[in-house]
């Protein structure tokens, strides 16, 4: 929305004052929370003035004492370095900060803000815009989406792992937001790792990286789909390891994820998100024995593996004799559940 004001001062000529709000934020919110991300911020907007706080404000054409003003505040938002803002921009509610009504003191540029800010376009405005938001949660409530769903039960029990911040979660998102969200692999990828974890052998994935958003979901999701077909608790049916520092999500999704620093816990099926190496192939063939390894590239040969690959994956499968994964995958998800219990750690 291009607001097209025109200052009076108090002598001379009329001034320009020219600005667009942007919303780009609010819609990449409501983008996140369809794709899982980002839903408990989504669910926490209850007023129309909470789309306030989402709004940017781009300086097209301003009377010269609000330029400087937001000349100052962009210099205050990083003194020791370039402002992380978009150029010439500021959000809303710092631009609103630069006005007040000061009886016979209000300056020309205040009045000519305040009256627009007060009126009938802007108040229009957001609540259009909070009627969108609406429609979002809406759409949100009513997913088929398991992590969705999971987290949506957490919040409604008031039992979500941000119920106790003295914040709820915001993030006021630039124009060049790159969503973690946004798929790493061609879509070839993700059908085949469904496919995989559709196996009943396949009780154990070790990943390692985690930095693929959407490899996470689906194994997260799977994670949720076996525990509500079994009956028995996240993570006794499919357990998750991850070489990372942890995720925020896992806890958002209520997953049972076990983060590891350094070494890697035991998978029927290694995901590699990471480059391979001669030495983890070597480690492989020995002490690391995998039942199947899947990568988004060709990694080439590894020895004692069958290669299969597809459009942006590649699966190798273990063919040496002599090595009872059956047995080993029972030891190694009884660790896991360790007395029923699932290891979360982050």
């Amino acid at each position: 929305m291009i607001l097209d004001l025109t200052c009076h001062p108090y002598r001379g000529d009329p001034l320009p004052f020219r600005v667009e709000i942007q919303h780009h934020a609010l819609e990449h919110l409501m983008a996140d929370a369809l794709e899982a991300h980002r839903v408990y911020e989504l669910m926490m907007i209850r007023r129309p003035g909470d789309v306030w706080k989402y709004l940017w404000v781009k300086t097209l054409e301003v009377p010269p004492d609000v330029s400087m003003q937001v000349k100052w505040e962009r210099e205050k938002e990083n003194p020791w370095g370039p402002c992380s803002w978009p150029e010439e921009s500021l959000p809303l509610n710092q631009f609103d900060s630069f006005f007040c009504w000061c009886w016979e003191d209000t300056t020309p540029e205040s009045a000519c803000w305040l009256r627009e800010r007060a009126g009938s376009r802007f108040t229009e405005f957001g609540r259009q815009f909070f009627q969108r938001i609406q429609d979002a949660q809406r759409e949100i409530r009513n997913s088929h989406d398991l992590l969705i769903q999971a987290e949506l039960a957490e919040i409604e029990a008031l039992q979500h792992h941000h119920d106790m911040d003295a914040r709820s979660p915001f993030e006021h998102t630039t124009p060049d937001y790159q969503s973690p969200t946004a798929p790493k692999r061609k879509a070839a990828y993700y059908d085949k790792l469904r496919e995989l974890l559709a196996m009943p052998e396949v009780s154990l994935v070790a990943v390692r990286g985690d930095d693929d958003y959407q490899t996470m979901r689906v194994l997260c999701a799977d994670q949720r789909r076996r525990s509500l077909a079994s009956g028995k608790p996240i993570g006794h049916e499919l357990a998750l390891h991850a070489l990372s520092d942890g995720r925020s999500y896992y806890s958002r999704w209520g997953a049972a994820v076990n983060c590891w620093q350094e070494g890697l816990g035991y998978g029927d099926l290694m995901i590699n998100a990471m480059q391979c190496y001669p030495a983890f192939c070597d480690h492989l063939q020995t002490t690391r024995r995998c039942r199947m390894i899947f990568t988004h590239q060709d990694e080439g040969e590894i020895k004692g593996y069958t290669q299969t690959k597809g459009d942006g994956w590649a699966l190798y499968q273990d063919i040496r004799p002599g090595y009872d994964y059956a047995a080993r995958s029972q030891r190694e998800l009884a660790e896991f559940i360790k007395d029923g219990q699932p290891i979360i750690q982050h």
